[in-house]
């Protein structure tokens, strides 16, 4: 865990530094992981094509609701899903078709605008909140924003980064496995920064 920190500081003051080759790559960590996976989720979001690689299926989409950017659990998706099914079913009905499944409706929270319009409670508050940051940084691509931007903009619009500060404060493990997550995004946001400064612009598919 002190590898990150070590490895900047001697950066810093010029000291060569040539880190083992089993540390995990920095697009593997699982700390940047969920930063990763959204992003790929907002250039995606009007992705159709289910043969794509990219494209956000339901597996992804539940991934993205359960990881720290959603900040749902197990529990929250599945209650979500039956408050969903339950209005799929009336709708279906009336309009004399086949209901969708669980899976697929939970997908569309994600990337369908106004999916979760007429429902409440807690689960459904944070769904769309998540849903709504992925379709604002979609904006916000559209309009310019560098991948670094972008990654700022879901991080700092969560919960994730108080969770982790309160995890620091309460010492032991806990503490020590919130500064290596730290580490490791401010080590993407290092990146991120380094690729926007050497080049004119950074496409966020690059």
């Amino acid at each position: 865990t002190s590898i990150p920190p070590l490895r900047r500081a001697l950066g810093a003051a010029g000291v060569p530094v040539e880190v083992a080759s089993d540390e995990v790559p920095l697009v593997r960590d699982p700390a940047v992981l969920p930063l990763l996976d959204a992003l790929r989720a907002v250039v995606n979001l009007d992705n159709d094509d289910v043969e794509e690689v990219e494209h956000i299926d339901p597996a992804r989409a539940e991934a993205l609701l359960l990881g720290p950017l959603g900040g749902l659990d197990a529990g929250d998706v599945r209650r979500l899903a039956r408050r969903l099914r339950s209005r799929e079913k009336e709708q279906s009905k009336v309009e004399g078709r086949t209901p969708r499944t669980s899976r697929d409706l939970v997908r569309r929270v994600i990337v369908e605008p106004g999916f979760l319009d007429g429902l409440d409670g807690p689960e459904v508050g944070r769904a769309r909140a998540l849903a709504q940051l992925l379709l604002d940084a979609r904006e916000e691509m559209r309009g310019g924003a560098s991948a670094e931007e972008l990654l700022w903009m879901l991080w700092s619009r969560t919960g994730w980064p108080a969770r982790l500060r309160r995890s620091v404060d309460l010492g032991g493990g806990a503490a020590r496995r919130a500064h290596r997550d730290l580490d490791s995004v401010c080590a993407l946001f290092d990146v991120a920064a380094r690729a926007e400064e050497q080049r004119d612009h950074v496409g966020v598919r690059a």
